[in-house]
């Protein structure tokens, strides 16, 4: 299946575009025909945005969804320790027909080093080694402070910051992620959409699915109770709750529960 195609499903699966006034808003300059199914629209539009390059709009408002599909690939990953906290710098790449959009996620006490409420760079080409390069450098000198200690970090190598090249493998999505029977039939909460949840103890965040954040609100609000009840059912849910949730998202129970 192109690109084009996973986007287009992703987004009639998600429900990212729900009428013609986000089609208004999303893609200004688009002239559509009204008396087409909405299906029909989007799947007009997206191409047309696609070809067009003019996705840029599209790309920025639905990050946090598009953060979980296949449209996205994690090109570069930069994990800066100082102790007792950890910042996490993620670079992706996405593109339309002719341009490459380069957006960092970050999370951490350094998260607001990088503005990632837009792009961090729009080429022309896809030239990841040079974007790599220009990233490492951004991502030392914050380290650094911003160059104050420069000459420390180019005599030796630092052992407390580390730059993994990513090779990107298959995550679970929203659209393969279900929620158990017993969290539905016991009346769990079932969110609309994804977030960024921080840990307030370590000031770590991390993005939450729609899915994952249903199952981890259910475990906070009902971790008080567990840990003073008899009640055997509600510990047995408890139990059950944060077991799916290290099972479905290790990453992001290491950083909110563990």
């Amino acid at each position: 299946m192109s690109q084009i195609e996973i986007l287009k499903n992703y987004i009639l699966t998600e429900d990212l575009i729900k009428d013609v006034s986000d089609i208004d808003f999303l893609f200004p300059s688009y002239e559509y025909d009204s008396s087409k199914s909405l299906e029909e629209l989007i799947n007009n539009v997206i191409e047309w945005g696609f070809n067009n390059d003019k996705l840029e709009v599209f790309y920025t408002e639905h990050w946090g969804e598009l953060l979980n599909s296949d449209n996205l690939t994690l090109i570069q990953r930069c994990k800066i320790e100082d102790t007792p906290y950890v910042t996490t710098f993620d670079l992706y790449r996405y593109n339309s027909k002719n341009k490459y959009y380069y957006s960092i996620e970050s999370c951490g006490v350094y998260e607001d080093s990088f503005e990632t409420g837009y792009y961090y760079t729009i080429l022309e080409n896809q030239d990841d080694d040079w974007v790599i390069k220009n990233f490492k450098n951004d991502c030392i000198d914050i380290h650094n402070c911003h160059g104050d200690i420069v000459e420390v970090a180019s005599s030796k190598e630092l052992d407390d910051i580390e730059f993994n090249i990513v090779v990107q493998i298959p995550k679970m999505t929203e659209k393969t992620q279900k929620l158990p029977k017993w969290f539905i039939k016991g009346g769990g909460v079932c969110y609309s959409h994804g977030e960024k949840v921080t840990n307030f103890l370590s000031n770590n965040s991390i993005y939450l699915t729609k899915v994952e954040l249903s199952m981890y609100n259910y475990i906070r609000e009902s971790q008080s109770i567990a840990y003073k009840t008899d009640d055997k059912k509600i510990i047995k849910n408890f139990n059950k709750a944060v077991g799916w949730f290290k099972k479905t998202n290790f990453e992001a129970y290491m950083v909110l529960l563990d």
